[in-house]
């Protein structure tokens, strides 16, 4: 091939300079926006249905109902997937009441919703004055439904709901605080912080004909959640950061001579961002959570692999385009990518 083919081709290469620029000023507001993003808690996990008891509600249900204190202590959590919404508690539950009022029979048939009890002490008891204290060591695998679609930024509240289907809101109701919420502080979790925790009291409504609203039934019921953020950037750099990479390299093609020794690895360069891109899904499938919804990690992957397959197509049949073509294409993809970014995690600072 002639120099003077080389020489002209030169000006169907994109600029260098320009390359480097766009992936600088790209990984800098990427940057921005993941520090700002994980640097505060965001979930969007739902709280169990629970209805707040007010007075006038007690005065509906009539009687007097009881007050139970109730409170758990988490000793240990064995297993903790987050990815399948599984965890294993040794927990212990205790209940401070009034025996004269209330029998320790009846409370102790409460049960922990959406969970399968491993094993369950019999009640250790004391008396504490005129009440009595009665505490259940427990072995509990949960299973709870979390919203992943911030993966892999998300956080997550983790909800353990106790509910006494044996009981009306009119024989008692539950009292709680922050305080009697405890978890070991001895417990550990690679790559999960427990931020803070929380208390919600009330009763659970269960409409057994719903064209008849005399059937409804009412139960007390109590929610312990633990709130726990994602620590450390290694999701993040796993799924996130091959695919930008990926993605530059595949604009880095239009900076390709197409009369020079690089003009034939154009295409070949390209086809292999476009399966390197496609081939890392399986390795992001590996480490996500089992969804039917779009995730952060979902766009990310359409965008950049949608941003790839059109640099192939540009590569494929408008090679001889100019210099200045490629240029404008090459800052409206990541544009494009920029504005998604923006899109997905701007919401999640203004949480």
């Amino acid at each position: 091939m002639s120099d003077k083919k080389v020489s002209e081709g030169k000006k169907y290469t994109a600029s260098v300079n320009l390359q480097i620029i766009l992936f600088f000023i790209f990984s800098i507001i990427f940057t921005w926006l993941l520090y700002h993003t994980t640097a505060k808690f965001k979930t969007h996990d739902d709280i169990p249905a629970i209805f707040p008891l007010t007075p006038q509600k007690i005065i509906n249900f009539g009687g007097s109902p009881t007050p139970v204190t109730a409170g758990v202590y988490i000793r240990d959590i064995p297993t903790f997937d987050i990815l399948n919404g599984k965890f294993v508690v040794d927990i212990n539950v205790w209940f401070r009441f009034d025996p004269r009022l209330v029998s320790l029979e009846r409370i102790g048939k409460f049960t922990f919703d959406r969970a399968r009890i491993i094993s369950r002490s019999e009640p250790y008891t004391k008396i504490e004055g005129c009440n009595l204290l009665a505490r259940y060591d427990m072995k509990v695998e949960f299973t709870t439904t979390l919203n992943y679609k911030d993966f892999p930024l998300d956080d997550h509240r983790i909800n353990f709901t106790i509910t006494n289907y044996h009981l009306m809101p009119s024989d008692v109701t539950f009292k709680s605080s922050r305080t009697y919420l405890s978890i070991n502080p001895k417990i550990k979790i690679s790559g999960w912080e427990c931020l803070d925790k929380g208390i919600k009291t009330g009763y659970l409504e269960d409409q057994l004909d719903p064209h008849d609203k005399k059937s409804i039934i009412y139960h007390p019921r109590i929610i312990f959640s633990l709130d726990y953020a994602r620590v450390g950037i290694r999701h993040i750099i796993s799924i996130l950061v091959p695919l930008l990479l990926i993605f530059f390299i595949a604009t880095t093609t239009f900076t390709f001579n197409p009369y020079g020794t690089n003009g034939r690895n154009i295409l070949s360069v390209s086809i292999a961002t476009i399966t390197a891109v496609i081939a890392y899904r399986f390795v992001i499938e590996r480490i996500s959570p089992r969804v039917g919804y779009f995730m952060i990690s979902d766009y990310a992957f359409t965008s950049l692999v949608t941003g790839c397959f059109i640099v192939f197509i540009a590569n494929l049949f408008f090679m001889k385009t100019s210099g200045f073509t490629k240029n404008i294409i090459t800052i409206l993809l990541y544009l494009c990518n920029i504005t998604m970014f923006i899109y997905l995690l701007i919401p999640l600072l203004i949480q």
